[in-house]
Order: C-alpha cells, then structure tokens, then sequence
C-alpha cells in the first residue's frame, strides 16, 4: 500500500504547482493589461506639457500649433484659467458650450480630482494660469475621492498573504473533499493487484468511479482461479495415471520375477526354465521396482 501516499503526494504536489502556476501567469496578464490600459500619468503629462507651452503674443494667450493639433487628434478640449481672476483666459475652438469660462476655487478643486459635464479632466499649471484639459466622456474613469488609509496599505502584505494561504488551504480542502472518494476506490484496487500475482483470489465490490475497473479485476481473478484448479485437476489425472500404469506393469513383471525364482529352485526340473528367467531373477534382485 505504499503507492497510495505517493498518489495523495502527486496530486497533492501538482495541485499546488497548478495553483502557482496560475497565479503567476493571472497576475501577470493582470499587470501587462493594467500597465496597457492605465491612464499611467499620460493625461496629467499632456495637461503640464500644454500649461507650459502657453504663449504670450500682443494677441492673447495662444497654444503652439503642434500642440493644438496633438490636442485636436485625440478631441480633447481644452481651457486656460487664470489664477487671479478665475476667468478663461484661452480656450480650443472645439470647447463644448456647456463648458463654464469662469470658476470658483471649489468648482477648481472638483474638477481637478473629477468630471466637467462628464469629461473626465486634468490640470496642468503654468506661470499664470491653469490648464483644463477635457477628455472625451468614457475615455478615462476618474476615483473622485483616491485615499486609503495607512495602516491599511502598511498592514497589506501580511493580509495578502494570510488571504492567499487561506485561499490555498480552502482549495485544498475542496480537493481533498472531492477526490476522498475516488481515493477510497482506489484502496482496495491496489490490494487487488497485489494479491493477483500471489495467486490469491481477488473480491472487490463493483462501485464507485472506479466499477469498471473493479469488474475486470473481479473477471480476471476467476479466471486465474479456473485455471489454477484446471491446473491441479490435470495433475492429479496424470498422477493417478502413472499410478495405474505402474501397477497394471508391476503385477506381470511380479508373477516373472516369482516364475524364474522358483525355476531356479527345482533342480530335478523335467524341463530347463527359459534361458530368461535367470535374469528376470537377478533384474528383479538387483533393482526394487517403485510403486
């Protein structure tokens, strides 16, 4: 019974090289598609970039036409407030009307951590203003209020490990739970294939995942069985035939052995004994015939 432990430690070991296995290749496929579809600071860097390439000509305020276009390409609009009066001091041609030219510091501080009539929006600074960049609506998801608390991210490493043991031994148990019977069915076809070559016979109860196997087990036992005692019965058919042809031989050869020796008593015999008998005697004298 030795190959059971070994199958519980094989399944047991290539359960949890599954389960590594897919947590590596999940987290990895978690993070190339993060790290691919992540605003990654990219609308931020566009929101500075464009703040500070605000110009000042005897015109106005005006963006460099580079940037207006990298702008219009991706339809991002985009306004320049100015940080003393809160008034616009330059806006994109594509500026939605719905888009307000004035601010109050709080409508300021929404929309740089949210939305502008549901664009998702970022701020630059620049020397005298700010930079509203908005984006098209669904393009971006903003977290409006992004804090956490810092005993919770300092505690995070031990609670991702507590929560990936228990995962483990709850898997574990799941697996035990399900392949318990399947090993109980195994058991006692393991001792079956022991006791085969032993000539034992082999009784193994037909149920369970493994009943097929059990009956085919249970058929090749009778059938060892049946050739084992066919075995035997010719054995003893051929025994009991070397025994009746030695006696049906040893009886004649007795009644010679008798004949020549009493021959060879009668000196005054009126005839000679056959010229074998001398040797049927000394054959006889010289070898015991065995039964």
């Amino acid at each position: 019974m030795k190959s059971i432990p070994k199958l519980i430690r094989r399944f047991v070991l290539i359960l949890l090289l599954s389960i590594f296995l897919f947590l590596v290749l999940n987290m990895g496929f978690l993070i190339a598609y993060t790290m691919g579809h992540s605003a990654n600071g990219r609308p931020w860097t566009t929101a500075q970039d464009a703040a500070e390439a605000m110009e000042v000509r005897e015109e106005g305020y005006t963006l460099p036409e580079e940037m207006q276009t990298e702008l219009e390409s991706e339809n991002i609009w985009a306004v320049y407030i100015d940080n003393t009066t809160l008034k616009a001091l330059w806006h994109s041609d594509n500026l939605p009307d719905t888009v307000p030219l004035e601010y109050t510091a709080s409508e300021i501080a929404s929309l740089t951590r949210g939305y502008i009539d549901d664009c998702p929006a970022f701020t630059g600074t620049g020397e005298e203003g700010l930079m509203i960049l908005g984006y098209p609506q669904k393009s971006f998801w903003k977290h409006m209020y992004p804090s956490w608390d810092y005993q919770m991210i300092e505690s995070a490493p031990v609670t991702v490990l507590m929560v990936f043991g228990g995962n483990i031994l709850l898997v574990l148990l799941i697996y035990i739970g399900a392949n318990s019977g399947l090993l109980r069915s195994v058991r006692p076809i393991v001792e079956g294939i022991r006791k085969l070559p032993e000539g034992e016979p082999v009784s193994i109860k037909e149920k369970g995942i493994l009943s097929e196997l059990a009956f085919h087990l249970n058929k090749t036992s009778e059938m060892l069985q049946s050739q084992k005692y066919q075995l035997r019965k010719k054995d003893a058919a051929r025994a009991n035939w070397i025994a009746g042809v030695s006696h049906d031989i040893r009886t004649p050869l007795s009644m010679v052995m008798g004949y020549a020796a009493d021959c060879q008593r009668r000196d005054q015999c009126s005839r000679p004994c056959p010229a074998g008998g001398s040797g049927f005697h000394k054959y006889g004298r010289g070898r015991k015939i065995s039964h």
